[in-house]
């Protein structure tokens, strides 16, 4: 790091008295989630509400070698270096047919990616950086040039897993985020070059990052795995939010087709004459059991969005314990804001189709009374003409 840079960060340690420490070394980590699904439907498929309908048919899980199937693709790849996984990757999961977080124990690696091979290569991305991933969730860092700076190596490295899952394991990462979250954590390193267990001599949140000042800094892999750690545990809670909101997304995007669908049998009935009964009557209830699923699914709709508003007041209370992270609660809150709601509109409309199926069954009503009136009329006149030739 240029002279600069320590300057930078060293005033956002600065002591009350006016001194600063000597930050020699700063490390910047990112923070993402890979989401793990069997099947996900294309952004131009067709009918896609009737796609994501199937993906909600009923909750599954993921193999219990999952992990084991990751680590295995991570081996192979060209670009990844010096693995280390622990014996035991049991993990755990949470979320939907949708999509699956996976969470499990943490797997090292060494990252080297030439610009060539960088999904982002205009970016100032080092290419060479380490990386950790647990499953769904992982932490990507590596020396920091600048602070505050962005980084884009939790990018690169999301690329690379997406495209790794996708093209080697049973099972498709879908777009998913945001990934990396918006706060980088800048991590720097001063005291004794002897590896110790890491002490954090204090932390700041500023403008969204966050700044960690570390003693012990010769043990840097053991003082990044802390950090993981305590960054799984801030962000996973937010990460389970914005999967539940790709449900409220789903949800949202079936209830307008839904009543696309509704509205163009409407628009059948109303051109339909009266006096074809059998056919008004089939599609007048088409539409009734069209409309009433509608009702149904803004029902559900509402439901949910109370329940993910739940979610996250639990969530944000949860976070407001996480150490040093917790500094990040109030930049966090505001990313989880619900930016979904059932269409304010939408009952009016269906009150507007409702009447319109009911005028339909109303001149359907009038068409057969007339029949009828016709047909007991030519009866009558039948019977009386049969009466006064005996």
């Amino acid at each position: 790091m240029n002279d600069l840079s320590r300057e930078e960060i060293s005033r956002f340690f600065a002591k009350r008295d006016g001194t600063s420490v000597e930050v020699p070394e700063v490390h910047v980590f990112k923070f993402g989630a890979i989401l793990l699904a069997e099947d996900t439907p294309g952004e131009d498929e067709a009918n896609r509400y009737t796609a994501c309908e199937k993906l909600n048919s009923g909750p599954w899980q993921p193999k219990e070698d999952i992990l084991e199937e990751l680590v295995r693709a991570l081996r192979n790849h060209t670009n990844v270096f010096h693995l280390e996984s622990p014996d035991d990757l049991a993990p755990s999961f949470q979320g939907t047919r949708t999509g699956m977080l996976v969470d499990g124990p943490a797997i090292t690696m060494e990252i080297h990616l030439p610009k060539s091979k960088q999904k982002f290569p205009d970016e100032d991305s080092p290419e060479s950086f380490s990386a950790m991933i647990n499953g769904s969730f992982f932490g990507a860092y590596a020396p920091a040039k600048s602070a505050p700076a962005p980084s884009f190596i939790g990018h690169e490295f999301r690329e690379l897993v997406r495209t790794l899952v996708e093209t080697s394991t049973t099972y498709k990462a879908p777009l998913f985020g945001p990934c990396p979250v918006f706060s980088s954590v800048f991590v720097g390193f001063v005291g004794s070059s002897t590896p110790t267990a890491s002490v954090v001599i204090r932390s700041r949140e500023f403008q969204g990052d966050l700044y960690v000042l570390v003693e012990g800094g010769a043990d840097k892999q053991r003082t990044m795995k802390w950090v993981f750690a305590l960054a799984n545990n801030c962000w996973q809670g937010f990460y389970a939010l914005s999967l539940f909101r790709c449900e409220l997304i789903d949800l949202d995007v079936e209830i307008q087709n839904r009543f696309e669908e509704a509205s163009q049998t409407v628009v059948k009935l109303a051109k339909t004459p009266g006096w074809k009964i059998w056919e008004t009557s089939k599609l007048g209830t088409q539409a009734a059991l069209e409309i009433g699923e509608v009702h149904r699914l803004v029902i559900k709709y509402d439901e949910a969005c109370w329940g993910y508003d739940k979610q996250k007041s639990e969530y944000l209370k949860i976070l407001f314990g996480v150490p040093h992270f917790s500094k990040l609660r109030r930049t966090t809150a505001d990313y989880c804001v619900r930016d979904v709601r059932p269409p304010a509109r939408i009952s009016q409309a269906l009150e507007f189709l409702e009447k319109q199926v009911e005028v339909a069954r109303n001149i359907r009503s009038l068409v057969l009374a007339s029949l009828m009136g016709a047909m007991v009329g030519s009866l009558v006149t039948g019977i009386l003409t049969l009466a006064k030739g005996k």
